[in-house]
């Protein structure tokens, strides 16, 4: 997914290189993404960064039909990014229509936030 920021970003400092790169996490690669039934919640489920090099976390993707589906963010520093869980369809997609899920927009983040290699995230989850 291309990324271009919406203010001014500072270049990137001498001998260092950026790279567009980008995570996928689903039940096949995050095991405490697995399916869930109504009601069900799981906390702080933990979303591996690489070791090789810092990420810089500019947007994010949620894909498919979520469904009832609520979720909250940490960044690797354990700091929530919303005080509430927040509803999928709503707050990351580009449409506001559930029944339409396919061709959603990447909800970029303002400013980006600088994760450490080998650092974490977080997911709290809420099925309806």
């Amino acid at each position: 997914m291309s990324y271009r920021p919406q203010y001014a970003m500072p270049p990137t400092p001498p001998g260092f290189q950026d790279e567009e790169f980008e995570y996928y996490f689903d039940s096949t690669n995050t095991p405490g993404l697995q399916p869930l039934v109504s009601g069900q919640q799981l906390n702080k489920v933990t979303l591996q960064l690489q070791q090789d090099a810092e990420f810089i976390w500019r947007a994010i993707e949620i894909s498919g039909n979520t469904g009832p589906l609520q979720i909250r963010f940490y960044d690797p520093f354990d700091n929530e990014l919303s005080a509430v869980t927040i509803e999928c369809d709503r707050a990351y997609g580009a449409t506001l229509n559930a029944a339409e899920p396919v061709g959603r927009l990447p909800v970029v983040f303002e400013p980006p936030i600088t994760c450490p290699a080998g650092g974490f995230l977080q997911v709290d989850i809420l099925v309806l």
